[in-house]
């Protein structure tokens, strides 16, 4: 599981991800979560580049993608 989480998020709080990815680990799931500083819930919606919104968008895409690539077997093509 991949996650991506704002910083500020009144929809998934802090504990309620500590719990979700706590759960999924005693399943024995593999679980990369991350959170992007100064940034709000849908995060990636709307964002300009050129501010924190915006620069979290883009590295969590390059996350999802590598992820994919990862999980996926696929290749960069």
């Amino acid at each position: 599981m991949l996650g991506h989480f704002a910083e500020f998020d009144d929809l998934c709080t802090v504990d309620d991800r500590v719990e979700m990815q706590s759960h999924l680990l005693l399943l024995d799931n593999m679980v990369e979560v991350f959170e992007y500083p100064g940034t709000w819930h849908f995060f990636a919606e709307d964002a300009e580049l050129d501010t924190p919104a915006g620069e979290a968008a883009a590295l969590a895409w390059g996350r999802t993608v590598a992820f994919l690539q990862r999980h996926l077997g696929l290749d960069d093509g």
